[in-house]
């Protein structure tokens, strides 16, 4: 084989395999970057709300947690969650229409002495029918967990 064919062989082989992976991942890396500019002056105040959690067996045995939710102009997320404080973060993702908060909880909540060290994932959807839709994770750590409970905020300002 003449050295030029293993050349084309190659690029061809890298323009169908490699060039792709690239673009596409750069394509991705954009879609969740963060903005720097706060866009989502609506959310900003203090919210109430109840979390309901969507497990029927686990909303029988817990019922519903209250929950307080302060959010700064900076988007800054604080409050509460049960008897537990939340540490204030920032959005770990934000893009326009969706704000996503990893937020330690202070202590362990007494209704599930599970999760040693809870951890709360809050996906506040913005530009809905409120002002603020908000769901949320429970979980052990950050990563995958089995053992998430999941639900939903109903909210009130």
């Amino acid at each position: 084989m003449h050295p030029t064919d293993k050349f084309a062989r190659y690029r061809r082989t890298f323009l169908k395999t490699c060039l792709p992976l690239f673009l596409g991942s750069s394509y991705f890396q954009n879609a969740n970057a963060k903005s720097n500019e706060p866009h989502a002056p609506e959310i900003v105040g203090t919210w109430t709300a109840e979390a309901r959690f969507f497990d029927r067996e686990v909303r029988n045995k817990v019922g519903q947690l209250e929950a307080r939710l302060i959010f700064d102009p900076d988007l800054t997320l604080k409050g509460q969650f049960g008897n537990s404080e939340m540490t204030p973060t920032r959005p770990k993702i934000q893009t326009s229409t969706q704000l996503q908060y990893h937020v330690l909880l202070k202590q362990s909540l007494s209704s599930f002495p599970e999760f040693r060290n809870p951890h709360l994932v809050v996906i506040v959807t913005l530009k809905g029918l409120q002002p603020i839709d908000a769901d949320f994770h429970l979980k052990s750590r950050f990563g995958f967990d089995p053992k998430m409970r999941v639900g939903h905020f109903d909210i009130k300002q």
